[in-house]
């Protein structure tokens, strides 16, 4: 199914991308147990990985392909995200 949607996607040669879903988990965290204050939050290596996600969207979507606006425009924008302070960073 993949192979077909890459190879449909690859004939369209005045395409125009109207909308976009992103799906994302949090990255790398903390165990969840012992005595750590901060159970289950995002480590350095995920902010880092978060970080690095966020360079590589703004680069395709910005960038490459102007889909989003190079300023900020909160009404192009919408996250969703759980009430965990990890999820929000990642958000």
């Amino acid at each position: 199914m993949v192979k077909y949607l890459i190879l449909l996607l690859t004939v369209c040669i005045k395409c125009e991308l109207k909308y976009l879903v992103e799906v994302f988990r949090h990255g790398a965290r903390n165990s969840n147990f012992g005595s750590n204050p901060d159970l289950g939050e995002l480590n350095q290596v995920g902010q880092r990985q978060h970080f690095l996600l966020g360079t590589q969207l703004r680069k395709e979507y910005m960038l490459d392909q102007p889909f989003l606006s190079k300023q900020y425009k909160q009404q192009e924008i919408t996250i969703i995200s759980t009430d965990f302070n990890r999820t929000i960073q990642s958000a």
